[in-house]
C-alpha cells in the first residue's frame, strides 16, 4: 500500500508544471472604441493594448481625432482628458460616419459605421405565470411586437430591464423555442441582452415571446405554497444596431464564455473579439433605440403540492 501512495505521488507531481508569470514583449497597438447612439453625443476613448502583465490602462491624450459624416464635411472631436475626445453634434441616423485618428510615432487609425434608424417596439401582453423554474416557482414573460424590412439585413438588440421603487437593471430574458435566438448559440439567461439577425424572419410584423428573471417571495399559509410576484415596472429596449456592432456584441459573449472552458483539461480556445479598425483595435459601432414600458401590479400566486 505504501509502494502505491508514494508512486501516485510521483505520477501527480510529474503532471504539475511552473506557469511563468513572465510574459514576453508585447508591441502597444492604439486602441479605438465608440458606440454611436442615434440623437446622443458623440464620443470616444482612446487608449494603447498593452501585454497582460500591464498594470493601468494607458490612455493617449495627445491624439488628433478627425469625423467625416456622409457628405455634410468633416469636424474635430475636443480633447476633455483621460483619452476622452467629445463634441456636442448630435449623430443622426441614417448617416454614414467615418472616424480618423492621428497618433504620433503610429499608422493612421480608421473606422466606418452606419447608424440605422429607430423601428419602434410594443409590450403587447405580459403575464406572470409564463414558465415554471426547475425549483418550482413561476417566471414572468412578455410578448413584444417590432417591424422588419423584409427588404434588407437588419440586425438587433433586446434588453429587458426591470424597475422598482429603488433601482433598475436587465432582467435576463430568453424564450427556449424562439428559432431566432437559437440560431445565435447563446445560452439561456446567461446574457444581460439579446443580440440577433433576421436571418430566420420572414414577416414584416415580428412577434417574440420573452421570459425574464423577477425577484419574488415564498410561503405556505395553511399548508397552501404560495408566491408573491413583487410589483414592478417591466421596460423593453429594442435597439436597432449596426452589423458592426451585432457581430462585436457576439463575439464579446463568446470570448467572455470561452475564457475558461476545459481549462482544466488544457484545451479552451479563446474566441476573438471582433474589431473594424485599421491599423488598431478596438470597434466603431451604432444602434438607435425604443422603448416601451408596462406596470405590473403585485400578485400572490397558488402553487401546486
Amino acid at each position: 500500500m505504501r509502494k502505491f501512495i508514494v508512486l501516485s505521488l510521483i505520477l501527480l507531481s510529474s503532471c504539475v508544471k511552473l506557469v511563468s508569470d513572465d510574459f514576453p514583449d508585447y508591441e502597444s497597438i492604439p486602441s479605438l472604441n465608440c458606440i454611436l447612439v442615434s440623437w446622443d453625443s458623440l464620443s470616444l476613448q482612446i487608449s494603447m493594448a498593452e501585454k497582460i502583465s500591464s498594470d493601468d490602462l494607458s490612455l493617449v491624450n495627445n491624439a488628433n481625432v478627425q469625423v467625416e459624416k456622409g457628405v455634410s464635411g468633416n469636424f474635430t472631436l475636443d480633447f476633455q482628458g483621460n483619452g476622452l475626445y467629445t463634441t456636442n453634434k448630435l449623430i443622426e441616423s441614417g448617416s454614414p460616419y467615418h472616424i480618423s485618428v492621428l497618433i504620433q510615432g503610429y499608422p493612421e487609425l480608421e473606422a466606418y459605421d452606419s447608424v440605422p434608424a429607430p423601428c419602434g417596439i410594443s409590450i403587447l401582453n405580459q403575464t406572470n405565470t409564463a414558465k415554471i423554474n426547475e425549483d418550482g416557482y413561476y417566471m414572468p414573460g412578455i410578448e413584444l411586437e417590432f417591424k422588419d424590412d423584409p427588404l434588407a439585413h437588419d440586425y438587433y438588440e433586446i434588453i429587458i430591464y426591470k424597475r422598482t421603487e429603488d433601482n433598475m437593471f436587465p432582467a435576463p430574458a430568453f424564450n427556449e423555442q424562439s428559432k431566432i435566438l437559437l440560431n445565435e448559440g447563446f445560452e439561456a439567461y446567461s446574457t444581460e441582452s439579446l443580440v440577433f439577425s433576421d436571418e430566420l424572419i420572414e414577416e414584416e410584423h415580428v412577434y417574440m415571446n420573452l421570459i425574464y428573471g423577477v425577484d419574488y417571495s415564498s410561503g405556505a399559509t395553511g399548508g397552501i405554497r404560495h408566491q408573491t410576484i413583487r410589483e414592478h415596472t417591466v421596460i423593453a429596449e429594442l435597439r436597432h444596431i449596426s452589423k458592426e456592432y451585432y457581430l462585436f456584441k457576439k463575439s464579446v459573449y463568446f470570448y467572455e464564455n470561452s475564457r475558461y472552458a476545459d481549462f482544466i483539461e488544457g484545451t479552451a480556445t479563446v474566441y476573438p473579439i471582433y474589431s473594424n479598425v485599421q491599423n488598431g483595435l478596438g470597434i466603431l459601432a451604432s444602434y438607435a433605440s425604443s422603448c416601451d414600458s408596462v406596470f405590473v401590479e403585485e400578485e400572490i400566486i397558488i402553487l401546486s403540492n
